[in-house]
């Protein structure tokens, strides 16, 4: 299958390698962007089967970008590129609704790998309408979570967790079922992982004032407490 992308990266020679890179890796077009304003234009205006955004940008930067991509309800999946070491920014973006992030200077095959995961987690996205869970709205297609005064967006693994909770309300999912159905193909995911995404979804339930929540079964899993 024919794969589009889209870079947006100020660092022209950084920019050239990561199209050379998908170039050789089932991307037969990918369009470069040198600063945050257009590579937002790029990304409201095309469709693509991922995005690399950088952090450091002129004009927008990256944590910007990303913002309007999804408030303008852009569900592609979204690599941030940095720089920076700094575990807030990595967290930042995360909570942005960045699908995965990668610290440059990246090795080539971590970066492949890392589109390959997210372009597959995206290719499974459901397609239903909306989950109706206590006073929430749940929507998986949209990844977003509703009451009736906010709406979130989830990042696409949350939102995947969420559903396979949503869908299972009676059954404890197991760390490892669940780590083997939402990162199936990535083998470096750990528990503490897991339990990182968990607890973000918890937060975004007391935010929404819901009665919602994500308790533990011991020995057997994780429930929706509804």
């Amino acid at each position: 299958m024919a794969l589009k992308a889209l870079v947006i990266e100020d660092e022209e020679s950084v920019a050239i390698l990561l199209e050379s890179i998908l170039q050789k890796n089932r991307f037969t077009q990918v369009d470069l962007t040198f600063d945050g304003k257009e590579g937002l234009e790029y990304g409201l205006a095309y469709p693509y089967d991922v995005i690399l955004l950088d952090v450091g940008l002129p004009k927008m930067d990256g944590f910007e970008v990303l913002k309007q991509l999804r408030e303008k309800k852009i569900q592609t999946p979204i690599l941030m590129l940095t720089a920076r070491s700094d575990t807030q920014d990595k967290i930042k973006g995360l909570n942005s609704g960045a699908d995965d992030y990668l610290t440059k200077p990246f090795d080539r095959d971590e970066l492949v790998a890392r589109v390959s995961a997210i372009t597959r987690r995206g290719e499974k996205l459901n397609l239903e309408s909306d989950f109706k869970v206590a006073n929430l709205t749940f929507n998986p297609r949209m990844l977003t979570l509703s009451s009736q005064t906010e709406t979130l967006h989830l990042p696409l693994k949350e939102a995947q967790i969420l559903e396979y909770l949503v869908k299972q309300q009676q059954i404890p999912l197991s760390p490892d079922w669940l780590i083997d159905h939402v990162w199936r193909f990535d083998d470096e995911v750990t528990v503490s992982t897991l339990q990182q995404h968990i607890s973000r979804l918890r937060k975004k339930f007391k935010r929404l004032g819901t009665t919602v929540d994500i308790k533990v079964v011991r020995k057997s899993g994780y429930l929706l407490k509804v």
